[in-house]
């Protein structure tokens, strides 16, 4: 997306500096947190119990103490009397049981005597004769609405609805919490075609002029900060939470820095905040290879397959497997050379439809979409995968953009990255204080890339995505604002045992994320979905949701090797 135009773009991190453009890739790829949106439902049998060793039964969590936050900077914070009413307009599909609040905090947790901000909350009520407690959730992005995720309908499944109220949150500078907003919608429409006109990152340059103070506010660890002040205004002395995608890196961070206030935490589809951006970016490029692959393997046994192997009853294989994965690199190559044409003023660009091809993949439901778009697009209409591409950024037909999700990964993302600048940025990390660019210096997005090497990894990687996954990490390159997070494992010593769940063909938060998170953390269980697609928990698998119920509602922790499969 936006910040890295990379693979890795759905977790959070930006892709390596050594990376550059070639093409423009893909855009916007954040929103494939959307894919995680919609709640599967289960059947009403007996769900199975994972395979492996015996669950532990945990001790009733210990008090965590009396009193303020444990960072003294939380303390003029705390005690916050949330007020809880209807909704903001418009009214969302899901809002009937629902109401919604907001937390004061402040911009800079340096100075907490400074500059607030409100964090808008949306809270779907467990039946007052069941609620036990409030389970606080996060989507992932990083961006994505919290608030909308809540309001949009059920987010866990009905044993829990039934006994935690459900609390979802905007971030810092995304949704409804000052939302940072740096490009008009037609700047945002070139940005993530590829098609800046004369800038080689209009997005940073944007947010350099536009960004205002909270961008240099917007990473992980002062969300986290945020979630602590959430967790006492709730009145719960521990945090109960669900993380999905970015999701696990907050609260990852969470632990980390508050390991005695963690009460019962899920983190699935993992990221490893140990990793560098370059490896980061590897990993993506390899696990959505992966789903590509899989894909293509089961196109001969849909109806829908457009490479003209349907009808099939076995998987494809051997040539059958290498034609349809050169379908679709030629097709991307042609479109990355000369856009399609859509019946439109819009064109499909390279960046475009590397969106659109990349997020159905995400999840097996979505495959057949995959299939009519390709189709489409390999007889010359771009019109299929256009819209799928600006449905899933969020852009309405009259050129609005339905929220700024796009712009706050971004922000977020190069905060938190260790991608290197290209230019200085001053020391107090003001947007407006960056060291302007000398344009006899700056790279021609059309030079060939410095790095071969690199280059070569990544295409070794993913040799049908890759070369359009080799994208431009310009935007955080030139952020005006300098990374803070350096990666590093967290620990989380003395946090109580947290749950970290994995799926084997995960695309975005591949599966060895998981199990590097789920060594790191001091006490924590790895419970294993052996199948594709992106995050596991709500998403049809009986067995895992039956697992995480009775993690978050009874305190079981599943056994050493405790593995689903679909």
């Amino acid at each position: 997306m936006s910040a890295a135009r990379s693979a890795s773009a759905v977790t959070g991190h930006a892709g390596p500096a050594a990376l550059r453009r070639r093409g423009r890739a893909a855009a916007a790829l954040a929103a494939l947190l959307v894919a995680v949106l919609a709640l599967a439902g289960c059947s009403g049998q007996a769900a199975p119990s994972p395979e492996g060793g015996s669950p532990t039964s945990l001790s009733p969590l210990s008090s965590a103490g009396t009193g303020p936050p444990q960072d003294p900077a939380l303390a003029g914070f705390a005690d916050q009397q949330l007020e809880w009413g209807p909704c903001p307009a418009p009214a969302a599909s899901g809002d009937d049981g629902v109401d919604c609040a907001s937390l004061e905090v402040p911009v800079d947790w340096s100075e907490p005597g400074g500059e607030r901000l409100d964090i808008a909350l949306a809270r779907r009520r467990a039946p007052a004769s069941s609620r036990e407690g409030v389970l606080v959730v996060d989507p992932g992005g990083p961006g994505a609405s919290g608030v909308a995720w809540v309001r949009g309908g059920p987010v866990v499944t009905p044993e829990v609805a039934r006994a935690r109220d459900v609390v979802g949150f905007d971030p810092r500078g995304a949704g409804a919490s000052s939302p940072i907003e740096c490009l008009d919608g037609p700047e945002l429409d070139a940005h993530l075609a590829g098609e800046d006109p004369g800038e080689p990152d209009a997005l940073a340059r944007g947010c350099a002029e536009r960004g205002g103070e909270l961008l240099a506010h917007v990473d992980v660890a002062s969300v986290a900060r945020d979630l602590d002040v959430l967790r006492d205004a709730l009145g719960q002395e521990h945090l109960d939470y669900l993380g999905k995608s970015w999701g696990t890196a907050l609260g990852a961070t969470y632990a980390g820095l508050f390991p005695q206030r963690v009460g019962r935490m899920v983190l699935d589809g993992a990221l490893d905040p140990s990793l560098s951006a370059e490896q980061v970016a590897l990993d993506q490029a390899a696990g959505l290879e992966g789903a590509l692959r899989a894909w293509v393997e089961d196109c001969p046994q849909r109806r829908t397959c457009p490479l003209g192997v349907a009808g099939g009853d076995e998987p494809a294989s051997g040539p059958e497997l290498a034609s349809g994965l050169a379908q679709v690199s030629d097709l991307l190559d042609r479109v990355a050379q000369d856009p399609l044409e859509t019946g439109s003023s819009r064109r499909l660009t390279e960046a475009l439809a590397i969106t659109a091809v990349i997020a159905p993949l995400y999840a097996r439901a979505t495959w057949p979409d995959l299939d009519r778009g390709l189709g489409d697009a390999l007889a010359g209409d771009g019109a299929r995968l256009l819209a799928a591409a600006e449905a899933y950024v969020g852009r309405e037909p009259d050129g609005t953009y339905t929220s700024n999700l796009i712009q706050a990964f971004t922000a977020v993302t190069c905060l938190d990255t260790d991608t290197e600048r290209e230019a200085p940025v001053a020391g107090s990390g003001d947007p407006a204080e960056a060291a302007p660019e000398d344009p006899a210096t700056t790279e021609d997005p059309a030079t060939p890339d410095a790095d071969e090497p690199a280059l070569a990894a990544i295409t070794e990687a993913a040799p049908t995505l890759g070369p359009h996954l080799i994208a431009d990490s310009a935007t955080c390159e030139r952020w005006p604002v300098p990374g803070v997070r350096t990666p590093a494992p967290i620990t989380a010593e003395g946090a109580a045992p947290i749950l970290v769940v994995g799926t084997t063909g995960d695309p975005a938060t591949p599966y060895p994320w998981a199990q590097s998170l789920a060594s790191q953390l001091s006490r924590a269980a790895l419970l294993t979905l052996r199948g594709e697609g992106h995050t596991a928990y709500g998403r049809g698998s009986a067995c895992i949701d039956a697992a995480v119920e009775r993690y978050l509602l009874a305190g079981e922790l599943p056994g050493k090797g405790a593995t689903c499969t679909r």
